[in-house]
């Protein structure tokens, strides 16, 4: 970038686009990494707008360059994606690959995925950190957002016991063989239960099972002996009615 300034004034113009480049991170860590527009902030709108004019005819510093990086700045206004948008984007990706969770590491830096994992990640660590909006939280709790790690471990689980129960037609896994470490989940999940409410409730929604084979036997010889008894108490009232005829 040519530059016909003296050093004073380059550090002084530097010193103002930091100030307001810091304007514009917090503007981003309160809007849920949306970026403003002529309402929210007419003042950052512009600042955003002329900045990438300038990136554009390559009029800026490569230090301020490398800090917009950082943030993910939209050199072009086509890589502004709305909250709505990520939002399909999502379920779009859930399926063609069967889950909420985008890998960090599986995908290069330029592809939609890998910026779609950071997003998933920032919706995650606002979320920890109580700084997500209740809208947004409701939106991706609708959709079954996975918001930790403990989630994405619970999530491939459930797909996994899916698919056992579409091949073989019920829950009961056996605790030995290929499917030892999955019966051993579910002899838990029968005998202690599972802590968090969402993924009980997701465990609900597939149909899961709550009781084994053997209680089940238990439950229902009890329920015929308590038939068989009715059915024996009613023929010896019937009996008794007869003799007193």
């Amino acid at each position: 970038m040519a530059n016909n300034q003296n050093p004073q004034q380059v550090e002084s113009n530097y010193k103002k686009f930091i100030t307001k480049y810091n304007m514009l991170c917090e503007f981003l860590e309160q809007n849920n990494n949306v970026y403003p527009n002529e309402k929210t902030h007419k003042q950052l709108f512009n600042w955003v707008r002329n900045t990438r004019r300038f990136c554009k005819n390559d009029q800026i510093e490569q230090r301020r360059v490398d800090l917009l990086k950082k943030i993910d700045f939209p050199f072009s206004t086509k890589t502004i994606i709305p909250f709505e948008k990520r939002i399909i984007q999502l379920l779009e990706y859930k399926k063609e690959h069967g889950s909420l969770h985008v890998s960090q590491t599986l995908y290069g830096r330029e592809t939609e995925n890998y910026k779609l994992s950071r997003w998933v990640n920032e919706m995650r660590r606002k979320f920890a950190e109580n700084r997500l909006g209740y809208e947004y939280v409701v939106a991706l709790n609708k959709i079954g957002f996975l918001w930790n790690m403990d989630d994405v471990r619970i999530e491939k689980k459930i797909n996994a016991l899916k698919r056992f129960h579409k091949k073989y037609g019920h829950f009961d896994i056996p605790q030995k063989g290929k499917y030892k470490k999955m019966g051993n989940w579910v002899a838990g999940l029968r005998s202690r239960g599972i802590k968090t409410k969402r993924h009980k409730k997701w465990l609900d929604d597939i149909g899961f099972v709550w009781v084994g084979v053997k209680e089940r036997k238990r439950r229902s010889l009890e329920k015929m002996n308590e038939v068989d008894m009715k059915v024996m108490a009613e023929r010896i009232k019937r009996t008794h009615r007869k003799k007193k005829d």
